[in-house]
C-alpha cells in the first residue's frame, strides 16, 4: 500500500510519526529515506516518544545503534543509522536481524545499505520542498496494511 503527505510544520511530523508509532509491533522495520535535513531525526524522535520515552533522543550517526527499552518505552526500539554501513560484516554487527525478534526496528539512511526487509516494513521516503515543507511516500508490506486502515 502507498500513500503520499505533504507535511508543512515539524508538528505535522510529529503527528505523522505519532501515527506510525501507534500501529507498529514488535518485528516491524521502519526505513527512513531522505536526504540530509529532511526530518528522519524529527520523525524518529516524536516516534520514540509516542512509545513512551521522555529522554533526549539524538541521532545514531555515529554510535549507529542507539536501544530503548521497557520500562522507559512501552515496547523496546532500535534506532539505527546505515549511513557509514559499508559492508556485510559492520551490517551484521548491528544486530538488527536478531532484534526484530524483541523489538520495533527504525533505520535511518535504510537507503545507503543495501538488505533484505522483513515482510512488516514501513518506507517513509521524505523529499524537502522548501524550508517548511516536505512531500512523504509512505509504503507499508506485511501486517501493517491491516493496521493502518
Amino acid at each position: 500500500m502507498q500513500k503520499k503527505y505533504r507535511i508543512s510544520s515539524e508538528k505535522e511530523m510529529h503527528d505523522f510519526a505519532r501515527r506510525i508509532a501507534r500501529i507498529a509491533k514488535v518485528g516491524d522495520w521502519i526505513s527512513l529515506i531522505g536526504d540530509l535535513g529532511v526530518g528522519k531525526t524529527i520523525f524518529a524522535k516524536a516516534f520514540i516518544a509516542e512509545l513512551g520515552f521522555d529522554g533526549e533522543v539524538s541521532s545514531p550517526s555515529y554510535a549507529l545503534v542507539h536501544s530503548y527499552d521497557p520500562p522507559a518505552t512501552k515496547v523496546s526500539i532500535v534506532h539505527a543509522d546505515l549511513y557509514r554501513i559499508e559492508n556485510d560484516s559492520e551490517y551484521l554487527e548491528l544486530g538488527l536481524d536478531d532484534a526484530l525478534h524483541y523489538a520495533i526496528i527504525l533505520v535511518e539512511w535504510a537507503n545507503k545499505y543495501p538488505m533484505r526487509l522483513p515482510d512488516n516494513h514501513y518506507t517513509i521516503e521524505i523529499e524537502k520542498i522548501s524550508d517548511n515543507i516536505r512531500d512523504i511516500t509512505l509504503n507499508i508490506y506485511g501486517e501493517g496494511v491491516s493496521r493502518w486502515a
